[in-house]
């Protein structure tokens, strides 16, 4: 005589794989999960930083070009501006603002999550030199990404 349904040893056999299928699964989703946030961390510093450093140099050559004259101060570290020396005109003003953890350019704010900003301006040689550091603090496991940049840029005329 043949029975219909499961047996007692089927079904617990059918449970135990469930759960060991319920343990592992997540851990195929989670980890790219987690590299994706990381990856696209990355990506935003890598794209706010680069466009820092562009407008900073598009700043400065910009200004060598259009000026018979710029001079570079920087009254301290953290803040530059490129002027016009006749009359002292400021035609560019970065400033860090570290507790903010801000980069401001003529007062509205280039790029966030700033944990270092150096100018460091060399008048003999005509150029600058720029230190950002960039920190994304996620609360997500994998994704404190941070980001250095060093350049060191002309602005003296080249032709």
């Amino acid at each position: 005589m043949r029975s219909r349904g499961f047996t007692l040893i089927e079904l617990i056999a059918v449970i135990v794989m469930l759960g060991v299928l319920a343990t592992v699964a997540p851990l195929f989703v989670v980890a790219p999960t987690q590299n994706y946030v990381a990856t696209r961390n990355n990506a935003e510093l890598g794209y706010a930083g680069n466009l820092v450093l562009a407008q900073l140099r598009d700043d400065l050559r910009q200004a060598a070009v259009n000026l018979s004259a710029i001079s570079v101060t920087a009254p301290t570290a953290q803040s530059l501006q490129v002027e016009q020396p006749p009359g002292g005109t400021v035609l560019s003003s970065y400033s860090c603002d570290l507790n903010a953890q801000t980069l401001s350019r003529n007062g509205s704010v280039l790029v966030r999550e700033v944990t270092v900003c150096n100018f460091v301006p060399d008048t003999t040689s005509q150029r600058v030199r720029f230190d950002l550091t960039l920190a994304s603090q996620s609360s997500e496991e994998r994704s404190d990404a941070q980001l250095e940049l060093h350049d060191t840029i002309s602005y003296r005329r080249t032709w």
